[in-house]
Protein backbone atom coordinates (compact mmCIF):
# COMPACT_ATOMS: atom_id res chain seq x y z
CA UNK A 1 0.00 0.00 0.00
CA UNK A 2 1.45 3.29 -1.02
CA UNK A 3 1.91 6.16 1.34
CA UNK A 4 -0.37 9.04 0.58
CA UNK A 5 1.90 11.61 2.06
CA UNK A 6 4.35 13.41 -0.28
CA UNK A 7 8.01 12.57 0.01
CA UNK A 8 10.14 14.64 2.35
CA UNK A 9 12.31 16.02 -0.50
CA UNK A 10 9.34 17.77 -2.14
CA UNK A 11 8.63 15.02 -4.57
CA UNK A 12 12.02 14.87 -6.16
CA UNK A 13 13.23 11.55 -7.36
CA UNK A 14 16.10 9.49 -6.09
CA UNK A 15 18.26 10.63 -8.96
CA UNK A 16 17.72 14.25 -8.05
CA UNK A 17 18.63 13.54 -4.47
CA UNK A 18 21.79 11.80 -5.60
CA UNK A 19 22.79 14.77 -7.74
CA UNK A 20 22.12 17.17 -4.92
CA UNK A 21 24.40 15.32 -2.53
CA UNK A 22 27.44 16.13 -4.71
CA UNK A 23 28.25 19.85 -4.96
CA UNK A 24 29.21 21.41 -8.25
CA UNK A 25 32.77 22.17 -9.32
CA UNK A 26 32.22 25.94 -9.00
CA UNK A 27 30.98 25.43 -5.45
CA UNK A 28 34.06 23.37 -4.65
CA UNK A 29 36.33 26.10 -5.94
CA UNK A 30 34.49 28.71 -3.88
CA UNK A 31 34.60 26.60 -0.75
CA UNK A 32 38.28 25.81 -1.23
CA UNK A 33 39.08 29.52 -1.57
CA UNK A 34 37.02 30.31 1.48
CA UNK A 35 38.75 27.64 3.49
CA UNK A 36 42.15 28.92 2.43
CA UNK A 37 41.39 32.59 2.91
CA UNK A 38 39.73 32.36 6.30
CA UNK A 39 42.30 31.60 9.00
CA UNK A 40 41.42 29.62 12.08
CA UNK A 41 40.25 31.39 15.18
CA UNK A 42 43.53 30.93 17.04
CA UNK A 43 45.66 32.13 14.10
CA UNK A 44 47.69 35.37 14.55
CA UNK A 45 48.19 37.40 11.36
CA UNK A 46 51.80 38.35 10.70
CA UNK A 47 52.99 41.78 9.51
CA UNK A 48 53.88 40.49 6.07
CA UNK A 49 50.38 39.03 5.63
CA UNK A 50 48.79 42.30 6.70
CA UNK A 51 50.70 44.30 4.09
CA UNK A 52 50.79 41.71 1.35
CA UNK A 53 47.61 43.13 -0.15
CA UNK A 54 49.34 46.45 -0.93
CA UNK A 55 51.38 46.59 -4.08
CA UNK A 56 54.99 47.70 -4.13
CA UNK A 57 55.17 51.44 -4.77
CA UNK A 58 58.39 50.99 -6.73
CA UNK A 59 56.52 49.21 -9.51
CA UNK A 60 53.77 50.55 -11.79
CA UNK A 61 50.18 49.27 -11.56
CA UNK A 62 49.47 45.86 -13.13
CA UNK A 63 53.13 45.04 -12.95
CA UNK A 64 54.06 41.36 -12.80
CA UNK A 65 57.29 40.40 -11.13
CA UNK A 66 57.81 37.41 -13.41
CA UNK A 67 58.00 39.73 -16.41
CA UNK A 68 60.43 42.49 -17.34
CA UNK A 69 59.13 46.05 -16.77
CA UNK A 70 58.09 48.13 -19.72
CA UNK A 71 60.60 50.34 -21.48
CA UNK A 72 58.98 53.54 -20.19
CA UNK A 73 59.36 52.61 -16.52
CA UNK A 74 62.51 53.58 -14.61
CA UNK A 75 62.82 52.75 -10.91
CA UNK A 76 63.74 55.63 -8.58
CA UNK A 77 67.48 56.30 -8.32
CA UNK A 78 68.92 57.14 -4.90
CA UNK A 79 72.04 59.33 -4.86
CA UNK A 80 75.02 57.88 -3.08
CA UNK A 81 76.24 59.71 0.00
CA UNK A 82 79.33 61.81 -0.82
CA UNK A 83 82.52 60.96 1.00
CA UNK A 84 83.64 64.59 1.19
CA UNK A 85 81.75 67.89 1.29
CA UNK A 86 83.41 71.27 0.78
CA UNK A 87 81.38 74.20 2.04
CA UNK A 88 81.75 77.89 1.28
CA UNK A 89 80.85 79.98 4.31
CA UNK A 90 79.92 83.62 4.21
CA UNK A 91 82.55 85.98 5.63
CA UNK A 92 80.27 86.63 8.62
CA UNK A 93 79.29 83.02 9.27
CA UNK A 94 78.13 83.82 12.78
CA UNK A 95 75.39 86.07 11.40
CA UNK A 96 72.45 84.01 10.15
CA UNK A 97 70.91 86.99 8.35
CA UNK A 98 73.61 87.23 5.72
CA UNK A 99 72.67 88.18 2.21
CA UNK A 100 71.99 85.52 -0.33
CA UNK A 101 74.91 84.67 -2.54
CA UNK A 102 74.49 85.02 -6.26
CA UNK A 103 74.30 81.72 -8.06
CA UNK A 104 76.33 83.09 -10.94
CA UNK A 105 79.17 84.00 -8.59
CA UNK A 106 79.21 80.49 -7.13
CA UNK A 107 79.14 78.96 -10.59
CA UNK A 108 82.04 81.14 -11.70
CA UNK A 109 84.06 80.07 -8.65
CA UNK A 110 83.28 76.42 -9.36
CA UNK A 111 84.36 76.93 -12.96
CA UNK A 112 87.66 78.47 -11.85
CA UNK A 113 88.32 75.53 -9.52
CA UNK A 114 87.24 72.98 -12.16
CA UNK A 115 84.42 71.62 -9.98
CA UNK A 116 81.74 69.66 -11.90
CA UNK A 117 78.39 71.38 -12.17
CA UNK A 118 76.49 68.38 -10.79
CA UNK A 119 78.50 68.62 -7.56
CA UNK A 120 77.43 72.22 -6.85
CA UNK A 121 74.58 72.98 -4.47
CA UNK A 122 73.54 76.55 -3.62
CA UNK A 123 71.17 76.83 -0.62
CA UNK A 124 68.77 79.72 -0.39
CA UNK A 125 69.22 80.58 3.28
CA UNK A 126 71.75 80.25 6.08
CA UNK A 127 75.43 80.97 6.54
CA UNK A 128 76.48 78.41 3.89
CA UNK A 129 76.85 80.06 0.51
CA UNK A 130 77.45 76.83 -1.41
CA UNK A 131 78.50 73.22 -0.96
CA UNK A 132 80.37 70.85 -3.26
CA UNK A 133 80.13 67.07 -2.94
CA UNK A 134 82.90 64.67 -3.95
CA UNK A 135 83.43 60.92 -3.95
CA UNK A 136 87.20 60.96 -4.42
CA UNK A 137 89.67 62.48 -1.97
CA UNK A 138 91.88 63.83 -4.74
CA UNK A 139 89.04 65.97 -6.09
CA UNK A 140 88.07 67.27 -2.65
CA UNK A 141 91.68 68.14 -1.78
CA UNK A 142 92.22 69.98 -5.04
CA UNK A 143 88.99 71.93 -4.55
CA UNK A 144 89.93 73.07 -1.03
CA UNK A 145 93.42 74.17 -2.09
CA UNK A 146 92.09 75.98 -5.17
CA UNK A 147 89.36 77.76 -3.18
CA UNK A 148 91.89 79.00 -0.62
CA UNK A 149 94.26 80.04 -3.40
CA UNK A 150 91.62 82.21 -5.05
CA UNK A 151 90.60 83.65 -1.69
CA UNK A 152 94.21 84.66 -0.99
CA UNK A 153 94.27 86.30 -4.41
CA UNK A 154 91.15 88.28 -3.55
CA UNK A 155 88.91 86.59 -6.12
CA UNK A 156 86.22 85.82 -3.52
CA UNK A 157 85.50 86.35 0.19
CA UNK A 158 84.03 82.96 1.08
CA UNK A 159 85.69 80.69 3.63
CA UNK A 160 86.29 77.08 2.43
CA UNK A 161 85.60 74.34 4.96
CA UNK A 162 86.06 70.60 4.48
CA UNK A 163 83.58 68.13 6.02
CA UNK A 164 84.93 64.57 5.57
CA UNK A 165 82.51 61.69 5.99
CA UNK A 166 85.48 59.34 5.61
CA UNK A 167 88.37 60.43 7.83
CA UNK A 168 91.86 59.24 6.99
CA UNK A 169 94.68 60.84 9.05
CA UNK A 170 97.16 60.75 6.18
CA UNK A 171 94.72 62.66 3.97
CA UNK A 172 94.30 65.39 6.58
CA UNK A 173 98.07 65.71 6.94
CA UNK A 174 98.43 65.97 3.19
CA UNK A 175 95.87 68.77 3.04
CA UNK A 176 97.56 70.59 5.92
CA UNK A 177 100.93 70.45 4.17
CA UNK A 178 99.47 71.76 0.93
CA UNK A 179 97.71 74.66 2.64
CA UNK A 180 100.85 75.42 4.63
CA UNK A 181 102.87 75.66 1.41
CA UNK A 182 100.19 77.88 -0.10
CA UNK A 183 100.02 80.28 2.85
CA UNK A 184 103.81 80.41 3.23
CA UNK A 185 104.29 81.26 -0.43
CA UNK A 186 101.60 83.92 -0.18
CA UNK A 187 103.27 85.55 2.85
CA UNK A 188 106.66 85.56 1.15
CA UNK A 189 105.17 87.09 -1.99
CA UNK A 190 103.60 89.88 0.11
CA UNK A 191 106.94 90.60 1.75
CA UNK A 192 108.73 90.79 -1.59
CA UNK A 193 106.25 92.09 -4.16
CA UNK A 194 103.07 93.03 -2.31
CA UNK A 195 101.23 96.16 -3.40
CA UNK A 196 101.55 97.75 0.03
CA UNK A 197 105.24 96.94 0.22
CA UNK A 198 105.88 98.44 -3.23
CA UNK A 199 104.04 101.60 -2.26
CA UNK A 200 106.00 101.98 0.98
CA UNK A 201 109.30 101.34 -0.78
CA UNK A 202 108.52 104.02 -3.33
CA UNK A 203 107.73 106.40 -0.48
CA UNK A 204 111.07 105.59 1.19
CA UNK A 205 112.96 106.17 -2.05
CA UNK A 206 111.17 109.48 -2.60
CA UNK A 207 112.02 110.79 0.86
CA UNK A 208 115.60 109.54 0.56
CA UNK A 209 116.00 111.52 -2.65
CA UNK A 210 114.62 114.61 -0.95
CA UNK A 211 117.05 114.22 1.92
CA UNK A 212 119.93 113.65 -0.50
CA UNK A 213 119.04 116.85 -2.33
CA UNK A 214 120.48 118.81 0.55
CA UNK A 215 124.22 119.00 0.03
CA UNK A 216 125.27 118.91 3.67
CA UNK A 217 124.27 120.23 7.07
CA UNK A 218 126.96 122.90 6.98
CA UNK A 219 126.08 126.26 5.57
CA UNK A 220 122.34 125.56 5.55
CA UNK A 221 119.86 128.02 6.89
CA UNK A 222 117.95 127.13 9.99
CA UNK A 223 114.67 126.67 8.10
CA UNK A 224 116.30 124.39 5.53
CA UNK A 225 118.06 122.44 8.25
CA UNK A 226 114.77 121.88 10.09
CA UNK A 227 113.08 120.78 6.87
CA UNK A 228 115.83 118.27 6.20
CA UNK A 229 115.57 116.96 9.75
CA UNK A 230 111.79 116.53 9.38
CA UNK A 231 112.22 114.63 6.12
CA UNK A 232 114.69 112.28 7.78
CA UNK A 233 112.24 111.65 10.62
CA UNK A 234 109.43 110.90 8.14
CA UNK A 235 111.68 108.55 6.20
CA UNK A 236 112.70 106.72 9.36
CA UNK A 237 109.03 106.40 10.35
CA UNK A 238 108.17 104.80 7.02
CA UNK A 239 111.16 102.46 7.34
CA UNK A 240 109.96 101.41 10.80
CA UNK A 241 106.49 100.72 9.42
CA UNK A 242 107.95 98.43 6.78
CA UNK A 243 110.11 96.70 9.37
CA UNK A 244 107.09 96.14 11.61
CA UNK A 245 105.17 94.61 8.71
CA UNK A 246 108.05 92.30 7.83
CA UNK A 247 108.38 91.30 11.47
CA UNK A 248 104.68 90.40 11.61
CA UNK A 249 104.95 88.33 8.42
CA UNK A 250 108.00 86.52 9.80
CA UNK A 251 106.05 85.75 12.96
CA UNK A 252 103.35 84.08 10.86
CA UNK A 253 105.98 82.17 8.90
CA UNK A 254 107.58 80.92 12.10
CA UNK A 255 104.19 79.64 13.21
CA UNK A 256 103.73 77.83 9.90
CA UNK A 257 107.25 76.46 9.97
CA UNK A 258 107.48 75.48 13.59
CA UNK A 259 104.92 72.66 13.57
CA UNK A 260 105.76 69.05 12.79
CA UNK A 261 109.38 69.85 11.93
CA UNK A 262 108.33 71.64 8.75
CA UNK A 263 111.28 73.25 7.00
CA UNK A 264 111.15 76.52 5.14
CA UNK A 265 113.81 79.11 4.34
CA UNK A 266 113.31 82.20 6.52
CA UNK A 267 115.87 84.81 7.42
CA UNK A 268 116.18 84.68 11.23
CA UNK A 269 119.00 87.16 11.65
CA UNK A 270 116.84 89.66 13.52
CA UNK A 271 114.96 87.74 16.17
CA UNK A 272 111.98 89.64 17.49
CA UNK A 273 112.23 90.89 21.06
CA UNK A 274 108.52 90.44 21.75
CA UNK A 275 106.16 87.83 20.35
CA UNK A 276 103.70 89.87 18.32
CA UNK A 277 101.11 87.16 17.71
CA UNK A 278 99.80 84.49 20.04
CA UNK A 279 99.60 81.63 17.53
CA UNK A 280 99.49 78.19 19.08
CA UNK A 281 97.86 74.83 18.52
CA UNK A 282 96.25 73.62 15.32
CA UNK A 283 96.18 75.73 12.21
CA UNK A 284 93.22 78.08 11.89
CA UNK A 285 93.48 79.13 8.27
CA UNK A 286 90.68 81.64 8.59
CA UNK A 287 92.40 83.44 11.46
CA UNK A 288 95.80 83.35 9.73
CA UNK A 289 94.33 84.97 6.66
CA UNK A 290 92.62 87.58 8.82
CA UNK A 291 95.96 88.50 10.42
CA UNK A 292 97.60 88.79 7.00
CA UNK A 293 94.88 91.09 5.70
CA UNK A 294 94.98 93.21 8.83
CA UNK A 295 98.73 93.72 8.67
CA UNK A 296 98.50 94.71 5.00
CA UNK A 297 95.76 97.19 5.82
CA UNK A 298 97.74 98.73 8.67
CA UNK A 299 100.81 99.07 6.49
CA UNK A 300 98.81 100.96 3.88
CA UNK A 301 96.98 103.11 6.45
CA UNK A 302 100.30 104.46 7.68
CA UNK A 303 99.37 105.27 11.29
CA UNK A 304 102.54 106.35 13.12
CA UNK A 305 101.84 104.13 16.12
CA UNK A 306 102.13 101.02 13.92
CA UNK A 307 105.86 101.68 13.63
CA UNK A 308 106.22 101.61 17.44
CA UNK A 309 104.08 98.57 18.16
CA UNK A 310 106.87 96.32 19.37
CA UNK A 311 108.22 99.04 21.63
CA UNK A 312 104.79 99.53 23.20
CA UNK A 313 104.26 95.79 23.67
CA UNK A 314 107.71 95.44 25.21
CA UNK A 315 106.87 98.13 27.77
CA UNK A 316 103.56 96.43 28.54
CA UNK A 317 105.34 93.10 28.91
CA UNK A 318 107.91 94.49 31.37
CA UNK A 319 105.59 96.72 33.39
CA UNK A 320 101.92 96.85 34.25
CA UNK A 321 100.32 99.67 32.31
CA UNK A 322 96.95 101.37 32.71
CA UNK A 323 95.46 103.11 29.70
CA UNK A 324 92.54 105.45 30.20
CA UNK A 325 90.39 106.07 27.17
CA UNK A 326 87.71 108.74 26.99
CA UNK A 327 85.70 110.24 24.18
CA UNK A 328 88.43 112.81 23.51
CA UNK A 329 91.24 110.25 23.40
CA UNK A 330 92.98 110.10 20.04
CA UNK A 331 92.66 107.09 17.81
CA UNK A 332 96.36 106.32 18.23
CA UNK A 333 96.00 105.55 21.92
CA UNK A 334 92.82 103.59 21.32
CA UNK A 335 94.70 101.42 18.86
CA UNK A 336 97.57 101.03 21.33
CA UNK A 337 95.24 99.82 24.05
CA UNK A 338 93.61 97.23 21.87
CA UNK A 339 97.00 96.15 20.57
CA UNK A 340 97.77 95.04 24.11
CA UNK A 341 94.48 93.19 24.44
CA UNK A 342 94.71 91.67 21.00
CA UNK A 343 97.88 89.79 21.72
CA UNK A 344 99.06 87.88 24.78
CA UNK A 345 99.66 90.81 27.15
CA UNK A 346 96.17 91.35 28.48
CA UNK A 347 97.35 90.35 31.97
CA UNK A 348 99.90 93.16 31.96
CA UNK A 349 97.63 95.93 30.70
CA UNK A 350 94.52 97.39 32.29
CA UNK A 351 92.32 99.37 29.94
CA UNK A 352 89.77 101.75 31.44
CA UNK A 353 87.04 103.04 29.15
CA UNK A 354 85.26 106.29 30.00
Amino acid sequence: MRNSFPPSDGGRSTTDRRQQSFPSSSTNRYNSRSAQSSPPLNHCTTWNQQHSQYHNTNFPPNYRRDRAPSSGFSPPVTRARPNFIVQLLHPAAANSDTKLSKKQEIESIALLCEIPEESVHVPQFGCIAASFSFRQWVDARSAVVALWDYRLQGRHDFVPELIPNVVVPSDMDELKDRLRDLFSSHVLSLMENGQGVKKVRMEIDDKSRQVASFSSKRGLKFEVFEKKKALEAERDLVVNRLDEFNNAMKSILRYLIGQDGYEFDVDDEDDEDVAVFSLEGAYDWRRIHYLILRECRRLEDGLPIYAYRRQILKKIHCEQVSLRISKLTSALWVQASFESLEYRYSSYAVVLLY
